[in-house]
């Protein structure tokens, strides 16, 4: 992991990649995503 990048924007980029890689289980990995991109 990349200091560089924050958290929020390689969470994103961890979901992308699910997404190409399972997208049935993509909605179980971006629910959680979205609910800590809240607290920023």
């Amino acid at each position: 992991m990349p200091p560089m990048i924050s958290g929020s924007l390689w969470m994103t980029l961890v979901a992308f990649t699910v997404l190409s890689s399972n997208r049935k289980s993509a909605p179980r990995m971006i629910a959680p995503v979205r609910r800590s991109d809240q607290r920023f």
